[in-house]
């Protein structure tokens, strides 16, 4: 990997470079001013020339390897065993000389004192007429960070996978929950509906007006809860995601929930239909299910649209309103509707999906989650 670092101007008077028109004495300050500096810092430096043999090497050396600085010289890495894993040094040492081009590498080297992960910055230095005279790296010890870094990766991933397992036992509660309500609440409302109609039907000509007028209002509030029995059912167990896949799921609850909410819903898919896998698609489902709770109840818009993108390997969701908008910063975590980012955040998570927010007060909201790795063909999404 190649970089436009800055050519070290300084790097002469270490080198002990006379200057035109510099000091006999100030050249040498500035190179024992220099050299203390090389010799101090932490960082790996040396010098090679074109046979890829050193030049220089700072004292770092001996806390990494244990040899002094002095073993170094007219060697080169191969023979003082610094091979780095997967690529070689003499390679990048001379194709700085003849590009005379910096280059930036990490690699992880085996010394005699344990393994260790440095960023190497390999730069060209130059004569006064231009021409490359010698390669200078300067190495920095970066395997702490590369074990942190593998470390947040291990975290990450628990995380993802706790997200995913309580995802799943949510949807296992509701459907536990939607086949309770189905057998006993639904059955029994539907059951009550019936006999209420019997009773009504079985009253004597003569009977009391009043009596058939409250019959017909308990068997309409009797009807009014099925549907909202209905309506939960489809909320904890959206049959229509196994029966019609996403899209045809996304249609079927923004009418539902039009209806309900006389909030409107609409929904606009476009691109290539995008094969999910069953978990997938529930968790993108879910999201736009709390997107739209909290567009209805928070943003003071009219309604609201969603957007199902497919693209090759690539599936897209977008709910967006015009109301008044919110702050994304961290002060407004703690209201409910930052509460419904953290779900819908989780969801996301849980499915390997990346979630964004974009919303400022007064210029409406939009939430927008991207699914990789969905298989794409060529056919219009529903």
């Amino acid at each position: 990997m190649t970089s436009d670092l800055p050519r070290p101007s300084a790097a002469k008077a270490l080198w002990n470079v006379p200057g035109k028109g510099v000091p006999e004495q100030a050249l040498r300050e500035s190179e024992e001013h220099f050299r203390a500096l090389v010799e101090n810092i932490g960082d790996f430096v040396s010098r090679y020339d074109r046979d890829c043999r050193f030049l220089y090497v700072n004292p770092v050396c001996l806390r990494y390897t244990g040899k002094p600085p002095d073993s170094f010289i007219g060697k080169t890495h191969e023979e003082l065993g610094l091979t780095p894993d997967g690529w070689r040094w003499d390679v990048v040492i001379r194709r700085v000389f003849d590009t005379g081009r910096p280059e930036e590498h990490k690699g992880t080297v085996n010394l005699s004192k344990g393994s260790y992960t440095f960023n190497w910055r390999v730069f060209p230095e130059f004569c006064a007429d231009g021409k490359v005279r010698g390669v200078v790296s300067v190495a920095r010890d970066v395997t702490e960070q590369e074990k942190t870094g593998q470390q947040l990766a291990q975290h990450s991933k628990r995380l993802r996978a706790v997200s995913r397992r309580l995802v799943e036992i949510q949807e296992a509660e509701r459907w536990r929950l939607s086949g309770e309500l189905h057998d006993l609440l639904g059955q029994n409302l539907t059951a009550l509906g019936i006999n209420l109609d019997i009773v009504r039907g079985e009253l004597p000509s003569g009977a009391n007006k009043s009596v058939s007028d409250r019959i017909i209002s308990m068997r309409t509030i009797v009807g009014e809860m099925v549907d909202t029995v209905r309506m939960v059912l489809s909320d904890l167990r959206p049959a229509s995601l196994d029966n019609y896949g996403l899209a045809g799921a996304l249609h079927s609850y923004a009418q539902v929930f039009s209806d309900r909410t006389r909030f409107d819903v609409r929904i606009v898919t476009r691109g290539t239909e995008v094969q999910l896998e069953q978990d997938h698609a529930l968790s993108l489902f879910r999201i736009a299910q709390e997107a739209l709770q909290n567009s209805a109840k928070h943003s003071g818009a009219d309604g609201a649209l969603v957007e199902l993108i497919g693209e090759p390997g690539m599936a897209r969701l977008i709910i967006s309103d015009s109301g008044c908008g919110f702050r994304t910063d961290v002060e407004r975590r703690g209201d409910y509707r930052g509460y419904g980012l953290i779900l819908m955040q989780a969801r996301a998570d849980a499915i390997g999906a990346s979630l964004r927010t974009e919303s400022k007060p007064g210029e409406g909201a939009r939430v927008i989650v991207e699914l990789a790795g969905a298989n794409g063909d060529s056919s219009t999404a529903r």
